[in-house]
């Protein structure tokens, strides 16, 4: 059993200030000691090596400075959609974090454009509507920040590479807009690595919030002539739904598919294997042609 520390804010409400002996994954009350839990205080899980998933209830308003400092395992995130106040650097260091959770509708406003604003690696925001059904996922590439010197004025100009901060930029008063996403996928695909983009555009057509005929022409495009990437990755990571997907949508052709066989079964995917020659059975059978004759015809 994990020991908290907290205290109470001059609104009467409970704010969490240091967690002790916590689990790799934490789910944190709504209340403690009968008051509402609205805050995660400044260095509350400082240099926590050991936790990798922590979910905040849906009465945390702000999470402060630090919060979430050197804790280099945790690598996902879930809160809800209250949380709209981040302290500086309430990420710093925390490199695996690549999963952003927010209980709230796709259009619905949230603190995460917040969150992205503090991270530059790789975030999967996902949005979860009601009873924790995902209605969009998106994915915002990693970007860099570099800073060279003006002479003689020594002034710094700023550059970034990578379309991950423009991406982080589609959000108006906190509301994520997804035509605006997706109008950058041409020059991401100048910039941006294949298997990057090929997430990317798989995501949005599984997910087709807000996504345009144009948009889906984009993606639906670019996702075939990838198949071969999408594929591998689908298979070693044995996502089977991602495999029915692609079938259904008439996302993959015949000669790709017979690929995706020897490929499970190389990487000892038996379930995978088997759930393959069904789907080929399903969506890519074709009847032998018989010739007929007429006897008549003697």
């Amino acid at each position: 059993m994990y020991q908290l520390e907290w205290e109470k804010t001059n609104e009467g409400n409970a704010r969490l200030l240091c967690m002790k002996e916590t689990p790799a994954e934490l789910v944190l009350p709504e209340k403690i000691k009968g008051l509402p839990l609205t805050e995660v205080g400044p260095y509350c899980f400082k240099n926590n090596k050991f936790i990798e998933r922590v979910t905040l209830p849906d009465t945390i308003k702000k999470i402060d400075r630090m919060a979430f400092y050197n804790c280099t395992g945790l690598r996902e995130l879930e809160l809800g959609a209250a949380v709209t106040e981040f302290g500086g650097d309430a990420f710093m260091n925390c490199h695996n974090l690549h999963n952003l959770l927010i209980r709230c509708g796709a259009y619905d406003k949230s603190g995460a454009r917040l969150v992205l604003q503090q991270i530059s690696s790789d975030m999967r925001v996902h949005f979860m509507g009601d009873m924790g059904k995902e209605e969009a996922l998106i994915l915002f590439p990693e970007y860099y920040e570099t800073y060279d010197e003006v002479a003689p004025a020594h002034l710094f100009g700023r550059n970034i590479e990578g379309e991950g901060f423009r991406a982080r930029q589609c959000f108006k008063e906190g509301i994520f807009e997804y035509t605006r996403y997706d109008s950058i996928f041409q020059k991401a695909c100048a910039e941006e690595q294949v298997t990057t983009l090929c997430e990317m555009a798989l995501n949005r057509l599984i997910y087709p919030v807000g996504l345009s005929e144009a948009a889906k022409r984009q993606y639906m495009d670019f996702t075939k002539s990838h198949m071969d990437v999408i594929g591998k990755k689908v298979i070693v990571s044995r996502d089977i739904t991602t495999l029915q997907f692609l079938c259904e949508r008439q996302l993959v052709n015949r000669e790709t598919f017979d690929q995706f066989i020897p490929l499970a079964a190389e990487n000892e995917w038996a379930e995978g294997t088997v759930f393959l020659l069904r789907l080929k059975e399903q969506h890519f059978h074709q009847k032998e042609k018989t010739d007929k004759y007429d006897f008549d015809e003697f």
